[in-house]
């Protein structure tokens, strides 16, 4: 039935885009005429529409490589550490001389009669003691208290031996004009002296030149505080005026403050030490440093008989 029926169809013209498909020849109109409805369905789903969509889908990036550098160990991490620590002692051992070099510098425009007053009046290498019965000028606390610093961390690289005797000697005889003078220095307070104003005043004077001889103590100590001291450093006479000196402290200053009571004989000093709250406790400070810096030095070192 098929083959007796006629469908009427013509044959699409020759596209330059067409590509001879590799079937077979078809033989009947009903196969003809489905290969060609098949070749505009598919030329029609090839052409682009503006309705379709685009999709991109992103790349994602690749990580950068990521290089890790392993710290040193064993004998190279021994020797950065040793190398950070000598470059470290170094550096103090210098400030250490250069400070040295700044005091005697310092010494050495002190007119020989004392009366040269000093350069700096914000902070004075030398000043001039109140009570003291001594020559000249001494050196002030500030002074001291930045040269214990510098011997301080260069005895803790174990490096004090490197600094010249004669400079540690030099810086002894500085620290011994407070030291020997202030073992008959009257700290005692008398029964006016709350009361009347010049008494007052000279007794914290005398109270000052004591703090510098409390520094003075704990730098004197200090340049002993080397490993092999040598016995030349270590002066026999101004270690034993060391105990002297903190008895004056304590039995004419810490004890008379600390025993003092608002009531009774003591009232008027009570008063008046209770102003000084200040000195007072730097007295003590002053004190138990240098105590500390004594047991230290006693324990390390053979004492004569």
């Amino acid at each position: 039935m098929l083959d007796s029926t006629e469908i009427a169809f013509g044959y699409p013209e020759a596209s330059s885009n067409f590509k001879a498909l590799e079937t077979p020849i078809p033989q009947t109109p009903n196969q003809r005429a489905h290969l060609l409805n098949k070749s505009k369905t598919t030329s029609f789903s090839n052409t682009p529409t503006p309705s379709q969509l685009s999709v991109v889908i992103p790349v994602k990036p690749l990580p950068s490589p990521v290089y890790h550098v392993n710290p040193p160990k064993g004998d190279d991490a021994m020797a950065v550490r040793l190398k950070d620590q000598k470059a470290e002692a170094d550096a103090a051992l210098q400030k250490l001389q250069d400070l040295l070099h700044e005091v005697f510098e310092a010494e050495d425009q002190i007119e020989p009669d004392g009366s040269n007053p000093p350069t700096d009046t914000q902070n004075p290498i030398f000043v001039s003691p109140q009570s003291l019965e001594v020559h000249g000028l001494v050196l002030s606390a500030d002074a001291h208290i930045r040269l214990q610093k510098a011997l301080r961390k260069v005895a803790g690289f174990d490096r004090l031996q490197d600094i010249p005797s004669d400079y540690l000697s030099r810086i002894q005889k500085l620290c011994e004009k407070p030291i020997i003078a202030a073992q008959s220095l009257g700290l005692a307070l008398g029964d006016s002296t709350s009361s009347n104003e010049l008494e007052s005043q000279e007794w914290l004077g005398k109270v000052e030149d004591v703090s510098i001889a409390l520094v003075a103590i704990s730098t004197l100590l200090q340049t002993m505080s080397g490993r092999q001291t040598e016995r030349e450093l270590c002066p026999e006479d101004l270690i034993e005026a060391i105990p002297t000196v903190l008895n004056q402290v304590f039995d004419h200053c810490i004890i008379p403050a600390v025993e003092s009571r608002p009531g009774g004989k003591d009232g008027q000093h009570f008063q008046f030490l209770s102003a000084q709250k200040r000195i007072i406790g730097s007295l003590v400070h002053q004190s138990k440093k240098a105590i500390s810096l004594l047991a230290d030095f006693l324990a390390r070192i053979d004492v004569s008989e």
